[in-house]
């Protein structure tokens, strides 16, 4: 059985985390991006097996992100697509925490 670094949260948030406003989902889920693996990625909008490893890959190769921004330099990753899935990334800590 896997495990995954999701929340699950219940908070009422009516925000739409999709591109077209629509709410598909009466709760959201949040992915800790430093820890998740492929098919964890590939429940975030918009992300599939190919850029599910692109972002493996990069966090293999750089390090942990240090921000959500730092997904933007994974090469499939626009502002768009960014904006859809941050919703869905679970809340760093401190800079300071990372190796």
């Amino acid at each position: 059985m896997a495990l995954f670094a999701a929340s699950i949260l219940f908070d009422g948030d009516t925000r739409s985390p999709y591109a077209d406003g629509e709410c598909r989902k009466t709760f959201k889920y949040q992915i800790d991006i430093n820890g998740a693996a492929s098919a964890e990625i590939q429940t975030l909008p918009g992300i599939g097996e190919k850029l599910a490893g692109a972002i493996i890959e990069r966090r293999e190769k750089a390090g942990h992100f240090r921000g959500h921004e730092e997904l933007l330099d994974v090469r499939g990753i626009g502002s768009k697509r960014f904006e859809a899935i941050k919703p869905f990334l679970l809340e760093m800590g401190s800079k300071d925490d990372l190796p």
